[in-house]
């Protein structure tokens, strides 16, 4: 919308690649073991939306544009061209280590332009024990 609204050209999109923008949990390691029941039920969840929105997408929208006080069909228009967090997506970038081949890519495009002028962290674990459990009990 904004490139259409300035005379402007989309040349690319995050829907062109697999998985270069991540939505994630980010927790303490501390939290994993004190707090992995509720952890793993935020997994599932998440997991039942995903499903819902297969299912009956219409509807969810719907909702979640009645609960965010957003225009009829606002939430659909965005969620366009999303690559959704599936069950195969978080198993490709968990367990098979795909998360941390775009973590790695980051860290070193961020190095390697210091334009940002930020310290960049490399000591970030990435631990897919919770999603294993999460699909081993749904």
């Amino acid at each position: 919308m904004t490139a259409a609204s300035v005379g402007g050209k989309v040349i690319h999109t995050t829907a062109d690649v697999d998985s270069i923008i991540v939505d994630g949990l980010a927790t303490r390691s501390s939290l994993i073991e004190s707090k992995r029941t509720a952890l793993v039920k935020f997994i599932q969840v998440w997991f039942e939306i995903m499903d819902a929105i297969e299912a009956n997408p219409d509807l969810v929208f719907a909702t979640v544009d009645k609960e965010l006080n957003l225009p009829s069909g606002a939430f659909k228009q965005d969620y366009q061209g999303l690559k959704k967090g599936d069950r195969a997506m978080n198993q490709r970038m968990l367990i098979d280590g795909r998360l941390n081949d775009v973590a790695q890519q980051t860290y070193q495009l961020l190095s390697e332009d210091p334009r940002h002028g930020r310290i960049i962290r490399n000591d970030v674990e990435i631990n897919g024990d919770l999603f294993s459990q999460a699909l081993q009990n749904p």
